[in-house]
């Protein structure tokens, strides 16, 4: 399998307040893949990503935009690629990965938790803070975040995600909730079935404000953090070695920084 772009004949696709560190900017590298020749005879990079997770990546009238979306477009460039966005939520982007309908993915890597089989994760290069949402009308009486960490806190999450896993390792006292689809999850907080729904920042922001006229609102405090990586499948090192390189290399450049300000003009707090 050679470690190169995809060429694709069809067009191109349509393409916190967390504590946020945008610690590093993906670069450029080649994807592995058939080799097919565009009509601009440009070669592709196909990026995986997810929709409706402001401001990371959503899609809109007129395609893909947000941060994400700006830092694939930068990582291809600077290689001499186009980026091709593909919208990998319905397959899950590490299926997608696997089944070689995408060259790279981003995904969440939790503090201490090991790579998964089979894929190779770049450098972190954002960092996201856990938020949780609430009843507006439950916030005087539950307090938090004591209320939170109180014997029998009825906490809901969402199955496999590092929410879960902070409500598993960090709220032992809790009763916990899994659930498979936001939505229900917080239609549990609006009905008082829960009491707090934990979920990465952007997600549970979106989700919320969707319902915050019924009185859902997100505490403006993180929750610890959770980074972001580039992932590779694991035969694909050329590809990860490049995007590393480039990692280091705009580590010492103000690209990034003109990326983060402009999804998170708030001012971040220094890495630890």
């Amino acid at each position: 399998m050679h470690d190169r772009p995809h060429r694709s004949r069809g067009k191109k696709n349509p393409g916190a307040l967390i504590w946020l560190v945008l610690v590093l900017v993906l670069g450029g590298g080649c994807a592995s893949g058939p080799k097919i020749q565009s009509p601009e005879n440009a070669p592709r990079l196909r990026i995986g990503v997810e929709p409706d997770r402001p401001p990371l990546a959503e899609f809109g009238p007129n395609g893909w935009y947000g941060l994400e979306i700006d830092l694939g477009h930068r990582a291809a460039k600077a290689q001499g690629f186009e980026a091709e966005f593909v919208d990998v939520s319905q397959i899950g982007p590490f299926e997608a990965l696997g089944d070689e309908r995408v060259d790279v993915i981003t995904a969440t890597l939790s503090a201490g938790a090991s790579p998964r089989k089979g894929f190779l994760f770049s450098r972190p290069y954002l960092q996201l803070g856990l938020q949780v949402a609430i009843r507006a009308a439950s916030l005087a009486e539950f307090e938090p975040p004591l209320a939170l960490e109180s014997a029998g806190a009825r906490v809901g999450y969402l199955t496999g995600t590092p929410g879960g896993a902070f409500v598993r390792d960090q709220l032992p006292l809790s009763n916990a909730y899994a659930f498979r689809d936001p939505d229900a999850a917080i239609r549990s907080l609006r009905s008082h079935r829960i009491d707090f729904f934990i979920h990465d920042g952007p997600k549970i922001r979106a989700q919320a404000a969707r319902y915050e006229p019924s009185g859902v609102l997100v505490l403006p405090r993180a929750l610890g953090h959770e980074n972001y990586a580039w992932v590779v499948r694991a035969r694909d090192t050329s590809l990860l070695a490049r995007l590393n390189t480039f990692l280091d290399r705009a580590m010492a450049s103000r690209i990034l920084e003109a990326i983060y300000e402009t999804w998170f003009p708030e001012t971040p707090q220094p890495a630890e």
